[in-house]
């Protein structure tokens, strides 16, 4: 249990070492943005949300935070900055600048008992221009490290890493949480072995894939989803020890403890400090398919309703 004395005394040991911020980027934020919570203070975060409707309620929800900044951007992220087509479905989690590849849904999912509630979901009502920008010009150029950056896009992931080229050749990202295909559903996405070559390709290491297998037994149930959370670190030879305990900090949230550890022994801290780290209340990460169905649910009864 993390009480506020445990939280008083890591921001002290964070003190210690200069760690005065945490860069926290969260691209497709749509309900809620990832943060760490008990260190709302030290963040520096920036969302990204291109839906009009689904960015004001971020705003109504997170402006008033105690952050030490936050600036909650109506645009999206891609390689190149100009306006892109925004492909607009009845659930708005399901809205991508490309196009449902129902063919290929169906032929994956079509037996599920869920199927035709997912297929009602991604039914596209509309599309509009939207602005987007590569997160080397929004950073311009690399001005500053990104501790944490989460991507969940809908498929358009790799094409945001491309355009944050110059960010990764400078080494200026250090933690991605990254949604990856398992069976493509757009329409011109990339493998999720594409996104991983990428990044390896960038000294990253990935540490986690998180997806989700139901009971193989149950008839017509679903097994897997169609999308998981990759989880990277940077693998730097020469770390610094701020980078130790920024990277131990963010790895303890998400509940690496064993790896937040390995950073943390580098820098000869005692048990006790080691401790303020991995009792750090961890990020809930809740399955990937728990989350599409919760979404959904909540679509259903909706639809349910207006039908």
């Amino acid at each position: 249990m993390v009480n506020n004395k445990h939280i008083n005394d890591l921001k002290k040991l964070l003190n210690k070492f200069s760690i005065i911020d945490l860069v926290m980027i969260d691209v497709g934020a749509k309900d809620n943005i990832e943060y760490i919570s008990e260190l709302k203070e030290l963040i520096h975060l920036h969302a990204f949300e291109p839906n009009n409707l689904e960015c004001n309620v971020l705003k109504e929800k997170f402006n008033i935070q105690k952050f030490k900044h936050v600036v909650i951007n109506n645009f999206g992220l891609a390689q190149k900055t100009q306006n892109y087509k925004f492909n607009l479905t009845k659930h708005a989690a399901m809205s991508s600048l490309l196009e449902v590849d129902l063919e290929n849904y169906e032929k994956n999912f079509g037996t599920y008992l869920e199927f035709d509630t997912w297929k009602k979901a991604v039914v596209k009502l509309d599309e509009t221009s939207i602005k987007c920008m590569s997160l080397d010009d929004y950073t311009n150029n690399g001005n500053y490290e990104i501790d944490y950056l989460k991507l969940d896009t809908q498929g358009t992931e790799l094409n945001i890493l491309r355009g944050a080229e110059n960010l990764l050749k400078q080494k200026k990202i250090h933690i991605i949480k990254v949604e990856v295909p398992i069976v493509l559903i757009y329409k011109n996405q990339p493998f999720f072995s594409d996104i991983d070559i990428y990044l390896r390709n960038h000294d990253f290491e990935m540490v986690d894939l998180i997806r989700h297998k139901n009971n193989a037994n149950k008839a017509n149930s679903w097994r897997h989803a169609p999308c998981g959370d990759a989880i990277y670190i940077l693998n730097t030879i020469n770390i610094s020890n701020s980078r130790c305990i920024k990277n131990a900090t963010i790895l303890s949230w998400l509940g690496y403890n064993s790896l937040a550890v390995h950073y943390l022994k580098k820098m000869n801290l005692s048990q006790h400090e080691i401790s303020l780290f991995t009792k750090l209340k961890a990020y809930k990460r809740e399955c990937v398919i728990k989350r599409f169905f919760k979404a959904w649910t909540k679509y259903y009864k909706s639809f349910a309703y207006h039908a």
